[in-house]
């Protein structure tokens, strides 16, 4: 017998359709899903700063602490732990051994770089606040602070920061590692005078024969260090593949730390697991990146200096000089890393001095940019050292 139309509901459609169209509105709304889970993986982190602590210490201290934190520092490992002493006006800075690159640094010497750095930032934010401030360095050997520890001494009477002091404060805000493509185009009389600015800095332009050394040793000390199985996986596990897991750890280099932003983060974080990490595929992803960032370089800055501390400091003028100036810079010190590269490059580039940081700098078109501010609380590295 032949079969009747569909059954209909009162004013409703026929099953048969009601059917296709539940199908259809299934695979909408889970390729709608997809959509919004890539979408909210590629979104902009945003981070929120975190100053409070357990013990009294003046906002303004509170304040200087977070730029000072701000610094630049190896893996975004922020490798500095801070002892407070608020009734005599002290900040003692050392370095965290729980947050030491024994693999690419065994010395030390960069994570005392990063704590020159941290300290200056320190040092001309409390003076933006109106502090009187004295830096003097020693050296202790107990648990947990084996080695070089600054002081930092503040008195006075604070207040809110001055246009100049704003100016500081705004440099370090801007200050940021620049991975992406720069300009071919050379630097302006006066960047290159706010480079020169900084003692113990020598720049080589591109199309010089010191460009030409460093750019080849950076991309071979680079590409040793990316088949180096230790050294993938030191870096692996500062490497954040979520902006959920970035915001929790609050340290290390999610996708836009790499120069990754928009639809090629979504994919990166869609398409990278914790594995892909130490495997060749992404190994040779970053030996490529590096090839493509050195050529894009408008120059080379080295800084020179005997002591790592204080070099740290240097770097950190050299670099709030540079934002100011509009331009940008990316550490690219892995000659350093290599002893015999390292011991090589002052013969090689006629210096005077030992090298402490080499930096590719150059010209960004549009926005300069920011500080991505992925900094830890400030209760997870200051501690009241007072009773």
């Amino acid at each position: 017998m032949a079969s009747g139309p569909p059954a209909r509901k009162a004013g409703g459609m026929p099953r048969k359709h009601r059917i296709v169209l539940g199908g259809l509105a299934a695979l909408i709304l889970a390729a709608g899903g997809a959509t919004l889970g890539a979408a909210i993986k590629g979104r902009p982190i945003t981070v929120t700063k975190d100053t409070d602590l357990a013990f009294d210490l003046p906002a303004p201290v509170r304040e200087s602490l977070y730029y000072a934190s701000l610094a630049p520092n190896s893996h975004n490992a922020q490798m500095w732990q801070v002892t407070a002493y608020p009734s005599r006006g002290e900040l003692a800075i050392a370095l965290d051994p729980d947050r030491l690159l024994p693999v690419t640094d065994p010395a030390g010497r960069e994570a005392l770089i990063s704590v020159g750095a941290f300290t200056e930032n320190l040092v001309q934010s409390l003076e933006a606040y109106g502090y009187e401030v004295e830096v003097t360095t020693t050296q202790v050997a107990e648990a947990g602070r084996d080695g070089p520890v600054v002081i930092v001494h503040y008195g006075g009477n604070p207040g809110e920061p001055d246009g100049i002091g704003q100016q500081a404060l705004e440099a370090m805000t801007l200050r940021h590692t620049e991975k992406g493509v720069m300009l071919a185009l050379p630097l302006t009389a006066a960047q290159l005078e706010a480079l020169a600015a900084v003692p113990g800095v020598t720049y080589f332009q591109d199309g010089s024969d010191g460009f030409a050394y460093l750019a080849g040793g950076t991309v071979t000390a680079y590409r040793d260090q990316a088949n180096d199985l230790a050294a993938r996986q030191e870096l692996a596990g500062w490497l954040r593949l979520s902006n959920g897991e970035a915001l929790a750890q609050r340290d290390g280099l999610p996708a836009e730390q790499l120069g990754i932003t928009g639809i090629t983060k979504t994919l990166y974080y869609l398409t990278t697991s914790q594995a892909d990490l130490t495997g060749d595929s992404f190994a040779n992803q970053g030996i490529s990146r590096t090839e493509k960032q050195v050529d894009g370089a408008a120059g080379f800055a080295v800084l020179v200096g005997d002591d790592p501390i204080t070099a740290g400091r240097d770097l950190e003028r050299l670099w709030l000089a540079a934002t100011r100036a509009g331009v940008s810079v990316q550490p690219m010190s892995q000659i350093l890393e290599d002893p015999a590269a390292a011991a090589a490059l002052p013969a090689a580039l006629g210096l005077t001095g030992t090298p402490q940081m080499i930096l590719r700098v150059g010209r960004v078109s549009g926005d300069y940019g920011q500080n991505l501010g992925l900094r830890r609380p400030l209760a997870e590295f200051v501690t009241n050292g007072e009773p």
